[in-house]
């Protein structure tokens, strides 16, 4: 997420962010400093593209700001390596020293270009990873050929919603925390925000592929996984009955994936669309037109399932 802005990076080139809150934290701008002061809840990051004989006019740099600001961020700052030195219209806010950091820790060479977002960590991530994607299309340099495979590991367990401050599970509830009840019993809520899942994707080419987990087969332990986000003992015992009677008894450690082949092929005959590859694709108000369903059922195939269908509006 910090490299790439997402948990499904695609690999076929570089362009990772790089984190410049400290150096930005000297700047005399206000905004920059402020928001490089709590990097806890703030990120400020760096986005290199390489010179490839693209010369970005200043229409087009307005173009990616606008470009941006429909995924909620505040703005696009920019520098552009030059013979003489980083220019453009952030330099004013530093020093030459905070100048050649930057050049430093972005290894920027004679006509490079590096984009800034700065603000709350969750918007800034998410549209620099966008943008990052966006700029590769833009500028062409996506290998078609290459497969480019990552997996994808460290999930977090638990999440907060920064709108209501509720504390929920981020993906598969019954998935195991890493070191299982120790993990979970006793933390508090800023410590329970750093607890790992043993959760896994494989990733190609921006996309995922693959997802699966390691179950969580410890009652206990997800007994209070559950008391956590303020769900209790009998809600679990009432909602998932089969799973909790089971596991009273003792189950070994398992897991597995599930795999997503349409995806697969998708990816593979150069489709941007998984309906291309679906045998029987349905449309956007979920009627598939191949099977001509959902559609009207005879009354023997209900009888059969012992099925009576009280239409009050056959309309």
């Amino acid at each position: 997420m910090e490299k790439f802005g997402s948990d499904k990076p695609d690999l076929r080139y570089d362009m990772e962010m790089i984190d410049v809150a400290d150096i930005f934290a000297k700047s005399t701008n206000e905004i920059f400093s402020s928001i490089a002061q709590d990097t806890e809840k703030n990120r400020i990051k760096a986005l290199k593209v390489v010179w490839w004989d693209n010369v970005f006019s200043k229409s087009q740099m307005k173009s990616f700001e606008k470009w941006v600001k429909q995924y909620w961020a505040q703005g696009l700052g920019y520098f552009q390596m030059k013979e003489d030195g980083l220019k453009w219209p952030l330099n004013k806010f530093f020093t030459e020293q905070d100048l050649q950091e930057i050049v430093d820790r972005t290894w920027l060479k004679t006509w490079d270009i590096i984009f800034f977002g700065a603000g709350k960590k969750d918007v800034v991530l998410s549209y620099m990873g966008k943008f990052r994607n966006y700029l590769a299309e833009t500028l062409n340099i996506i290998n078609k050929n290459e497969l480019a495979y990552v997996w994808i590991t460290g999930f977090p367990m638990f999440e907060k919603d920064e709108t209501t401050g509720k504390v929920d599970f981020s993906h598969n509830p019954f998935s195991a925390p890493v070191w299982w009840f120790e993990a979970i019993s006793d933390k508090e809520w800023g410590e329970l925000l750093k607890v790992k899942a043993y959760q896994y994707d494989l990733v190609m080419n921006g996309y995922e592929i693959l997802s699966g987990s390691i179950r969580n087969t410890d009652i206990k332990a997800l007994v209070k996984a559950f008391e956590k986000v303020w769900r209790n003992e009998q809600e679990v015992k009432e909602k998932f009955g089969g799973m909790y009677e089971a596991f009273q008894y003792w189950v070994p450690p398992h897991g597995g994936f599930a795999l997503g082949m349409d995806r697969i092929m998708m990816i593979l005959i150069d489709e941007d669309n998984v309906r291309e590859v679906y045998a029987f694709p349905k449309t956007w108000k979920g009627q598939d037109l191949m099977m001509n369903s959902p559609s009207k059922v005879e009354n023997s195939l209900l009888e059969d399932l012992h099925i009576k269908l009280d239409l009050k509006d056959e309309e």
